[in-house]
């Protein structure tokens, strides 16, 4: 049985309002919800995998936009010492998880992520996972709401509290890019299910709606292609994005097309954070395996405008925040600096073994340098490790 909680806190004023600004994302009855979490579910081990390091072993955890409750409820499973809540804006959602997945430390209520369901201070910790893109695509792409729900809820973390983000993130590159796509596997017209990659790109450049193209559709131009059978079309980097992340969520078109996934870029998440007293533990792109391999390899090409590959954009980001106080902490930052005056730190090397073929990479620090360690004793005094060199052999 779900233990029993406060029902949530949410302002007045404009709650009930800005709910239905998400009814866009509304998916039917119980068994279309259950056919989309299925889905969904099917990659929830990787996402709890990749958060359940950064959260602590004792205390209350809210995940904000829980939908099915199986990612709520493989952490309730994990740590047993945590109180789990799973937070949804869609009592729906709500219904179908409190039904499939109960544990004693675990329980559901519905509320916006984005206003104050919890009281202040009151909170270990906060999941924010493929949510947050939700607040802004179906608030007119008002990138704004992402920064009120981050006020409010670092305002519902405890000091040392912990915040962890995993969504999509605006790829570093570029401002216009080359993508080619397949254009003879497929249908030119017709259902969603039948076109080509590149008329499917066609179709999307049209529908597709975001804070970038909010008034018309994506902005692009065609050309032929130096790959066989393919179409080559420039676009932006970010609405190059957009496509070969959706691209093969052909049945639930419709809904996918009204949501924009890329609304910060990594330095952005970070400045949001540290404007906030957030100490960031880790801020890292990722690049799922299986969506690499089986959606991106062989799938399309991705070029700068002079052709020169470039990497596939990640599939998604981490990054992670603890709540501190103005004077317990010290951060280390690096100025920036003309790219024409920064340093070169590093030189690579490649070396080819004669014998074999194999590849060697060979890093080297050609300059000086100095490694700083800094760290606090339990007076509270601060003291640094400076080391200039490595030991050529240990």
């Amino acid at each position: 049985m779900n233990k029993p909680v406060p029902e949530p806190t949410l302002h007045s004023s404009g709650a009930s309002n800005d709910s239905k600004h998400y009814e866009k994302q509304h998916r039917g009855d119980a068994k279309a919800y259950e056919k989309y979490f299925a889905g969904m579910n099917a990659s929830m081990q990787q996402k709890v995998a990749l958060t359940t390091a950064h959260f602590p072993t004792r205390g209350r955890i809210a995940d904000m936009g829980s939908g099915s409750g199986r990612g709520t409820f493989d952490l309730a499973s994990l740590y047993h010492g945590l109180d789990l809540i799973g937070v949804d804006i869609n009592p729906i959602s709500v219904e179908i998880a409190a039904e499939q997945y109960n544990r004693s430390n675990l329980s559901y209520v519905v509320g916006d992520i984005a206003e104050n369901v919890f009281p202040p201070d009151s909170l270990e910790g906060i999941l924010d996972s493929s949510v947050l893109h939700h607040v802004t695509s179906f608030n007119n792409f008002d990138v704004n709401r992402v920064y009120r729900t981050l006020d409010n809820q670092v305002t519902q973390l405890k000091e040392g509290g912990v915040i962890i983000i995993r969504d999509f993130v605006i790829p570093d590159g570029p401002e216009e890019v080359f993508l080619d796509l397949p254009s003879t596997v497929g249908s030119s017209s017709g259902n969603v299910c039948e076109l080509s990659t590149a008329a499917l790109f066609e179709r999307f450049a049209k529908e597709w709606r975001s804070s970038t193209t909010t008034e018309a559709g994506v902005h692009y131009s065609k050309s032929e292609s130096p790959y066989s059978e393919h179409s080559r079309f420039k676009l932006s980097i970010r609405s190059a994005t957009e496509f070969v992340l959706r691209k093969d969520y052909r049945a639930d078109w419709d809904a996918e097309v009204l949501e924009e996934y890329t609304y910060l870029s990594q330095a952005q998440f970070e400045s949001e954070f540290r404007k906030r007293g957030l100490r960031i533990v880790t801020s890292v792109p990722i690049w799922n395996p299986w969506i690499v391999e089986k959606r991106f390899e062989g799938k399309f090409y991705l070029a700068d405008l002079e052709d020169k590959p470039l990497p596939f954009p990640p599939t998604n980001y981490l990054i992670v925040g603890e709540k501190v106080s103005a004077e317990s902490g010290v951060e280390l930052i690096e100025e920036n600096c003309h790219e024409s005056e920064r340093p070169n730190f590093l030189n690579l090397s490649i070396h080819r073994n004669i014998e074999t073929g194999a590849l060697f990479e060979l890093v080297d620090r050609p300059n000086q340098t100095i490694d700083l360690l800094p760290w606090f004793k339990d007076d509270g005094q601060l003291f640094i490790i400076a080391k200039k060199i490595f030991p050529d052999r240990l």
